[in-house]
């Protein structure tokens, strides 16, 4: 059997193609946690999409954090 080089990089964009795929579909996914006065809501590919703390927004977080 002879080493076919080619085939091999199909194989590997076919498993890239999938990864992305994948990543695609995660992407649109959201997990959302409430706890202690906390709510977050992260995305599948684990993008923070909101942060509050106590009623107070992200931005707010953001600032306080910032000073």
């Amino acid at each position: 059997m002879a080493f076919n080089p080619f085939g091999q990089l199909g194989e590997l964009k076919k498993m890239r193609d999938e990864a992305m795929a994948i990543q695609k579909q995660l992407k649109m996914e959201e997990v959302a946690i409430d706890k202690h006065g906390v709510h977050v809501r992260i995305s599948g590919d684990q993008e923070i999409r909101e942060i509050q703390s106590n009623g107070k927004s992200d931005e707010d977080i953001r600032k306080e954090i910032g000073r």
